[in-house]
């Protein structure tokens, strides 16, 4: 496994990342998956897949409070870091 160092406000992070056809990749929060495409939320990556998920996600749907939980330990993981 590889690293790629990221520079932050103040602070460098190193993230553990995979080669996959020589693209980095990343580990998404919520279905802990290794993507190339997504966004950064903080200091935590979202797969492209779990974004549009989040998007037509309804209140009332199951999974949206498990969501919301995944969600709320990206603040607190920015939080306590």
């Amino acid at each position: 496994m590889n690293t790629r160092i990221i520079l932050g406000k103040n602070k460098i992070h190193r993230r553990c990342v995979r080669m996959k056809n020589s693209e980095w990749t990343e580990r998404c929060v919520l279905c802990e998956s290794y993507e190339t495409r997504g966004i950064h939320i903080l200091e935590s990556f979202l797969c492209h897949q779990c974004e549009r998920a989040i998007v037509r996600l309804e209140p009332e749907d199951p999974a949206y409070k498990e969501t919301i939980q995944k969600l709320r330990k990206i603040k607190a993981s920015a939080l306590l870091s």
